[in-house]
């Protein structure tokens, strides 16, 4: 054999050895793949008992710290686990891992916090083999309580761990797949009793499915998602001319989202039933709100739908007040007979037409100020778990009231029908000499308490019901101008109307009640216009109201002042007025509800 061949000869061979060692090497490298995933979850369970992800999930993670994921489907797993629980917050926005229903989501956020034990291993994921749009560093903080004033509500972070595993399992039970989502939540200790998303709604309420197979959703509920998500990428304001920024825990979402509300909201109201329960509205008195609403969003010319199947929600029309009195019985029988005739009521609508039964009821609203307001919603089950209710009487320890879902109505003391706007208005910061005002009748068990510490303070009038023939000449309402505080402690029930009386007269409201979900307090910063007193510290009242410097005082006032047309009702709806307000808050809960 001569020279050349034995050269070409090798030449081949070692081609082929490259070939072989390079087959040999790939397979091994899928081997390592596919099989160390499961060994290294083995391993990290042995020595972690903690480890929140689901058996047999195919992760590990590699020597960055990010967490690798083999198959697509595990990032539904994943979703289950710790997406539904998981936040991020930046300088103006929250984004929510998982709100879609995939953790593709995740977004960069440039800032440094502290994070939860294994939360940032957990988090700073990125995909093999499907193009997700992943962030590769993730510098974000899991939080449960937000340090800004975010519009968009959180949701609370349970512990990362066994917690969250058995979190992602009772999910996957109670909740059946449906297109919409009822989600309750909670008051953090915080930014002024701010929602923090915590799930109060049980199992039988109407839920968002975790299942991996795609859901059909409407083009009116494709609506609903684009503007949630432009909400979510508001632009970042700093001053915007019709509204005081302090007042809002995000003015950038809150101006966004009442932008989207006006351009596409439609509302359907129910032509169904008679008077005098149903489209007679009240206009004065304690109870005047839900009939002002029930007046001006019957006659509303951008926000009423005359075509049902147009609507983004259904408008239940009927008046607590008058159902209340249409019946002569007393006490608990009484009751029962208006939860019955409600529930009735719905029934006819859920058999008469398509709408109810489509969502069941999550896509329908209903407007009650009275205080057995709640009470009258118990007895149809899916208008206590899934139907937005917006409630003078706002407390959610009695279990009908859900946070997050529920809305706080305003009680509205309106002593003209023809004139919502009479008497309005009060005397100036410098002018107002006595330090708290409260005149009233002694309901409930906190009013009592307060009478028999402060009754004989000098520095404050703090008295029991005025007699008519004092308060036919005004004395209360000019006690209320020409105080600095206004006392308004709960009565039988959490609500009292001394709350939007005092911002109608200028006057800083002192608020003693202490499980009272105040009106609009997914948008509105009360800490920027109202000081809140927890029932027990009542005998340190007048100490916690002098420690307030003056210059902290006459910002509370200005706050007042900017805030109140927010509260104002008009013949005629004026931007940003209570009506607007009200339809916003209903609005913004159905866009909480509406997830993939």
């Amino acid at each position: 054999m001569g020279t050349s061949n034995w050269i070409r000869m090798k030449v081949r061979i070692r081609r082929k050895t490259s070939v072989v060692f390079g087959v040999m090497v790939f397979l091994v490298l899928e081997l390592q793949f596919y099989t160390f995933p499961y060994l290294n979850e083995l391993s990290s369970s042995l020595s972690n008992t903690n480890n929140p992800l689901p058996k047999k999930m195919g992760t590990k993670f590699d020597s960055m710290g990010f967490l690798e994921v083999s198959p697509p489907d595990n990032f539904t797993k994943l979703a289950e686990a710790v997406g539904d629980v998981g936040l991020f917050e930046s300088s103006s926005r929250l984004f929510s891992l998982g709100d879609q229903g995939e953790v593709s989501n995740i977004l960069s956020v440039k800032r440094d916090f502290e994070m939860p034990d294994n939360a940032k291993e957990m988090l700073r994921g990125r995909h093999k083999k499907a193009a997700l749009p992943l962030a590769t560093h993730v510098n974000a903080k899991m939080v449960g309580t937000p340090t800004e004033n975010p519009l968009m509500v959180p949701r609370k972070m349970p512990t990362l761990g066994a917690e969250a595993t058995a979190l992602a399992a009772k999910r996957k039970r109670s909740y059946p797949s449906q297109r919409t989502s009822v989600s309750s939540t909670g008051n953090s200790a915080g930014m002024s009793r701010f929602l923090t998303g915590e799930d109060q709604a049980g199992k039988k309420r109407s839920g968002n499915s975790y299942s991996k197979k795609p859901v059909r959703i409407s083009p009116l509920e494709k609506e609903l998602l684009s503007a949630k998500r432009e909400i979510y990428r508001a632009p970042h304001l700093e001053n915007v001319r019709e509204l005081y920024a302090p007042l809002f825990r995000n003015i950038s979402m809150f101006k966004r989202s009442y932008e989207l509300m006006e351009k596409i909201f439609k509302v359907y109201v129910y032509k169904d039933g008679g008077s005098p329960i149903f489209h007679k509205p009240y206009l004065r008195g304690i109870y005047a709100s839900e009939g002002w609403f029930m007046k001006l969003m019957e006659t509303s010319k951008y926000f009423s739908a005359n075509d049902p199947s147009r609507a983004h929600m259904f408008y239940l029309p009927y008046s607590a007040l008058k159902l209340r009195s249409a019946t002569n019985a007393t006490g608990a029988t009484r009751q029962k007979f208006l939860a019955l005739y409600l529930k009735n009521y719905i029934s006819m609508l859920a058999a008469k037409y398509p709408f109810w039964n489509k969502t069941h009821g999550a896509d329908h609203f209903l407007v009650a100020c009275h205080d057995w307001g709640p009470q009258q919603t118990r007895l149809h089950e899916e208008v206590k778990l899934n139907t937005i209710k917006a409630l003078c009487n706002a407390n959610p320890s009695k279990g009908i009231f859900k946070l997050g879902r529920d809305v706080s109505l305003p009680t509205t003391y309106i002593r003209s029908g023809q004139d919502p706007l009479k008497d309005v208005g009060g005397k100036p910061a410098h002018e107002r000499q006595t330090l708290a005002f409260f005149a009233g009748q002694m309901h409930g068990r906190v009013r009592p308490v307060m009478l028999q510490h402060w009754e004989q303070d000098t520095d404050m009038k703090i008295q029991g019901e005025m007699p008519d023939r004092i308060q036919s000449k005004g004395s209360y309402r000019e006690n209320m101008k020409s105080s600095r505080y206004c006392i308004c402690p709960r009565g039988y029930e959490v609500n009292s109307p001394r709350v939007v009386e005092a911002i109608y007269y200028e006057c800083v409201p002192v608020i003693i009640s202490d499980d009272y979900v105040l009106p609009f307090d997914e948008v509105l910063n009360w800490d920027a216009f109202a000081v809140t007193v927890r029932e027990k510290d009542i005998p340190r009242l007048k100490e916690i109201l002098l420690s307030i410097p003056d210059h902290r005082y006459r910002m509370l006032q200005l706050g007042v002042r900017r805030v109140q047309k927010h509260f104002l009702w008009h013949a005629n709806p004026v931007k940003y007025d209570i009506f607007h307000m009200i339809l916003h808050s209903v609005w913004f809960s159905r866009l909480r509800q509406i997830r993939i």
